[in-house]
């Protein structure tokens, strides 16, 4: 499943409009809900890490998101996918999982 989001998600223009942090049985989260290709969808990152955010205006539109796989390298679970607007760089954290709730992804 979350090959298929890392792939879906490559390349494509988020508009997030609601950004949302909140501890979860002692982990912190991050809730997002965005639009892609005119459909609304959300996306929750569970035990996010180093957090870091360059933009004062929303919604956030970012044109070109990336997801990394760094499990496969023996990372640390907190830093097992690395998240980033990869054009502006508004956005970047690190997470221990993640769930993309979209219309076009199969779940």
């Amino acid at each position: 499943m979350e090959k298929d989001c890392i792939a879906w998600i490559r390349g494509k223009s988020l508009f997030i409009t609601k950004l949302s942090l909140y501890v979860d049985e002692e982990t912190l989260q991050m809730l997002w809900e965005f639009i892609c290709n005119d459909c609304r969808c959300t996306a929750v990152f569970n035990n996010v890490s180093r957090i870091n955010m360059i933009n004062n205006s929303y919604p956030l539109q970012i044109s070109d998101m990336k997801i990394v796989n760094n499990k496969e390298n023996g990372w640390d679970r907190d830093s097992s996918y690395f998240v980033r607007d990869f054009e502006e760089q508004q956005i970047s954290f690190y997470c221990e999982s993640f769930k993309i709730n979209a219309p076009f992804i199969s779940s």
